[in-house]
């Protein structure tokens, strides 16, 4: 592999897989986009308390040099098509942060996808190839994540198990 990245790049995350992974996608010739979206991806691997596959979701802010245009790209997640607030009444905070009435569709794929799709030049799976392995060959859990992983589970209710 060629070890020149062509185009100068900074790359900032709070794991160190994830930055690698976006490394390899600058190095192989990827774009920022590419390299953004390899980390991501990465991230939702070795920290799923932080963001997941399932997860959130989130938004992007692009800026396009060439064009000298900036973009914003919100993939939030949804909530269901037939939500009602009288449902999640008396205690809203609670039904909407725990348990089966929490869940949302997710937008995290749909969001790095359409970032890659519109400003990208990789491949999804060659953008995802990195967190594969990380997912497939197993890595060392964050202690955060494992703190993470107790408190979903005392918070998990009877229906959700």
């Amino acid at each position: 592999m060629n070890h020149t990245i062509n185009n100068p790049a900074a790359i900032a995350t709070h794991h160190p897989l994830a930055v690698r992974a976006a490394e390899e996608i600058l190095l192989a010739g990827g774009n920022a986009i590419d390299a953004a979206v390899a980390a991501m991806v990465t991230l939702c691997v070795v920290l799923p308390g932080s963001v997941g596959l399932g997860g959130y979701g989130g938004s992007m802010v692009i800026y396009l040099a060439d064009e000298r245009k900036i973009l914003a790209l919100d993939f939030d997640s949804r909530a269901p098509r037939e939500y009602r607030d009288d449902v999640y009444a008396p205690d809203a905070f609670a039904k909407s942060n725990n348990g089966y009435l929490a869940l949302s569709t997710p937008a995290i794929i749909a969001g790095l996808s359409t970032a890659l799709r519109d400003h990208g030049t990789k491949s999804w799976k060659d953008v995802t190839r990195f967190a594969a392995e990380v997912a497939e060959n197993g890595f060392p859990m964050e202690p955060d994540s494992h703190k993470h992983l107790l408190k979903w589970q005392a918070r998990t209710d009877p229906v959700s198990l």
